[in-house]
């Protein structure tokens, strides 16, 4: 926001900042870091605070500042590449008149914002053509569906449905979509008649730093853009590169319209109050869901009583027969072993040994990914082997998840 300030007054910066408060998609995503998105957003904020405040300054400081954020994105997540190479491109087409002239005057900036890219990216740069040998032919290069799953992604991302629909589905990816949304924002819809608007005002000539706008729009196209076409990004911390642009598009035009009619400026400070309190409906809308719930699923609060239960029990190997179980494990419990057998799995599934020292975790069916621990849940009540299957239920009294023991003989 301070970046905002510099480069397009105190209003934008003002707006923006209530925009992103209110963003349900950002809201959420920065209380669980999803992705770890976290450190992505702020070195895409720092990114951009540098790169004005040098071209505002010439300080080589902010160069070598500007670079090091660059690679600390970098090496936080390899996807923030997307981030960068379309804000370059931009750049480039809309300013490379003053980015020639800079880079020819100023090559000791160029030489120190290399130098910080280098120190932040680190190790990740020797890792680059794995990457690309990965991003080409890896393991799901043409997912089917995958467009598609990106495409709703997105959508939701906008409308901030997206962590109401997965708490409602108990964190289940590929039913997320098929059922209620709660309360959306209205950020999306917001977006895209700021975008027309502008090409109104910017085709009359009637907007002043119409150049700028431009920018933030190509660049926000371009990231997106990337998404798409980077091979398995269709998760909302991919989507959400984007950010900080979309709410800095809006935030802009109201903030450069405001010397405009009184009928402009007064249909800008009522679209930003309907995004703000739509986007504050939706937040409290999926926290109440979460209250209501105790999470469901594999958000489960039950699964952290479990871990309360027996997070300091040495004597205890706690197995997870499938995915979703060993994150949560990690964080929660102290001195039990932790064990996640299935990624071995072929097949033929291998017999539980039966020690009673051992807790086997679960899924009920609807939330199972590998459907191992399905095919264990079955063989067991089918054997009747001496053995305790135990259900866990959330606040609605739906199963979360079993815990599978052997009694001892």
């Amino acid at each position: 926001m301070v970046a905002a300030w510099r480069g397009l007054g105190i209003a934008t910066a003002l707006i923006a900042s209530a925009l992103l408060a209110f963003d349900p998609t950002y809201f959420f995503l920065s209380v669980l870091d999803w992705g770890v998105a976290v450190p992505s957003f702020v070195c895409r904020c720092a990114l951009l605070y540098f790169a004005v405040r040098w071209n505002q300054l010439r300080n080589l400081r902010d160069a070598f500042f500007l670079g090091l954020f660059a690679g600390l994105g970098f090496f936080n997540k390899a996807d923030f590449a997307v981030f960068l190479l379309a804000v370059s491109i931009v750049v480039t087409c809309c300013y490379w008149r003053q980015l020639f002239v800079a880079v020819r005057q100023h090559s000791a900036a160029v030489a120190l914002a290399c130098l910080g890219f280098a120190l932040g990216a680190g190790p990740m740069l020797i890792k680059i053509p794995r990457m690309l040998s990965l991003t080409v032919s890896g393991p799901h290069p043409n997912a089917p569906g995958e467009m598609t799953t990106k495409l709703k992604t997105m959508l939701s991302m906008y409308d901030g449905s997206h962590f109401y629909r997965l708490m409602n589905v108990g964190g289940v990816f590929e039913r997320m979509y098929e059922g209620s949304g709660g309360p959306k924002a209205a950020l999306g819809i917001a977006l895209i008649l700021t975008c027309g608007v502008f090409c109104g005002l910017a085709y009359r000539r009637k907007i002043a730093k119409a150049r700028a706008v431009t920018f933030l729009i190509i660049a926000a196209l371009f990231v997106t853009f990337g998404v798409f076409l980077l091979p398995d990004a269709v998760r909302i911390h991919h989507a959400v590169l984007v950010f900080p642009l979309p709410h800095l598009i809006i935030a802009a035009l109201v903030a450069l319209t405001w010397n405009s009619r009184t009928l402009l400026r007064t249909v800008g400070l009522l679209a930003v109050a309907i995004v703000c309190l739509s986007g504050l409906r939706s937040i409290a809308a999926t926290q109440n869901l979460i209250q209501q719930t105790g999470g469901r699923g594999r958000w489960s609060e039950s699964l952290n009583a479990f871990c309360r239960e027996n997070r300091s029990r040495s004597e205890l190997t706690i197995v997870s027969l499938d995915w979703g179980f060993n994150e949560q494990l990690i964080f929660l419990t102290d001195t039990p072993q932790l064990a996640e057998p299935f990624w071995e799995f072929n097949q033929t599934l291998p017999p539980l040994p039966p020690d009673p020292n051992y807790i086997y975790l679960a899924h009920p069916a609807e939330y199972s990914v590998l459907k191992y621990d399905v095919a264990y849940l079955n063989q067991l009540h089918v054997s009747g082997a001496n053995v305790e299957i135990a259900p866990h239920f959330d606040r609605q009294n739906e199963v979360a998840f079993y815990t599978i023991r052997f009694r001892s003989h």
